[in-house]
């Protein structure tokens, strides 16, 4: 429909096609509501047109107890495929609390150990919204890091892979590879770990060669890698460190944002209110 078509209605009739959560909805009609503003401000569209969002939903309060996260680095160690790289990448999230890409796209010039520094946003990226801070290397991490960057070139990812490919002359050869995702991988070691919530039935696209088709029962977690950025966000919450500091530490532009989701967590939250009942 062309844009002048958008009404309120419209929006809400989006939604329930879709039939997906109010927090998807919102997403993408944020991405269309940023593409008619991008038009307007480029001179193709004239009008003002609105876009209705949906409310916002409410935050997933899903973080990872310690013994939690020491399961699912003992099941990501036996994973087939992913064993060599999946325990880092969760130690990484654990330790620094950064978003799932800034750590699969981080290379080792980022990584000062002489300074005990990780910035998180190279030299050639832009810097958006997505906060990606310099923070200072944990101790208990430093140990990992040092003995993995024995093998390590200085414009290796430290998330990688090995790919064989082949070169000119036709022979296979290894070479390190980015890792484009790391959502399947995560999936079943979380699932390994006994950390699911329900169980799903699902049936097989298409006819099998049985002539029906195939039903089996699989795993539903809530355990994402976006939860290692809230569970280091949370443990800090927990050891009292200050809200503004938190905000720094993940990249936060404003600390009343780390505070609202996190505040809870804080041993002394409304502690002085409780307290005045007694």
């Amino acid at each position: 429909m062309p844009v002048s078509e958008i009404r309120k209605q419209t929006c809400r009739e989006y939604g329930s096609f879709r039939g997906v959560s109010p927090g998807t909805i919102r997403r993408e009609l944020g991405a269309l509501r940023a593409a008619i503003n991008h038009d307007r401000e480029e001179g193709r569209l004239l009008g003002t047109v609105v876009v209705t969002l949906p409310a916002m939903p409410d935050g997933k309060d899903r973080w990872l107890t310690r013994n939690e996260a020491a399961a699912l680095i003992r099941a990501a160690r036996k994973t087939t495929k992913a064993r060599w790289h999946l325990p880092f990448f969760i130690l990484l999230g654990l330790y620094t609390g950064a978003r799932k890409e800034a750590v699969l796209s981080l290379k080792w010039s980022q990584i000062d150990l002489e300074r005990r520094r990780i910035d998180f946003n190279p030299s050639d990226r832009e810097r958006t919204s997505k906060g990606r801070p310099i923070i200072p290397i944990p101790r208990r991490l430093m140990t990992f890091l040092r003995l993995t960057k024995r093998r390590a070139r200085p414009d290796d990812f430290v998330i990688y892979r090995i790919r064989k490919v082949k070169d000119e002359t036709g022979w296979k050869k290894a070479v390190r590879a980015p890792i484009k995702d790391i959502k399947k991988s995560f999936h079943d070691a979380a699932c390994k770990a006994e950390l699911t919530t329900h169980y799903q039935e699902s049936k097989k696209k298409g006819p099998t060669k049985e002539g029906w088709p195939v039903t089996w029962v699989r795993p539903i977690t809530d355990v994402t890698p976006h939860v290692l950025r809230h569970t280091a966000a949370s443990w800090m919450a927990q050891r009292r460190v200050s809200f503004p500091e938190i905000a720094r530490y993940l990249g936060h532009s404003d600390s009343r944002t780390t505070e609202r989701i996190y505040a809870h967590h804080n041993p002394d939250y409304l502690k002085g209110a409780s307290e005045s009942f007694d």
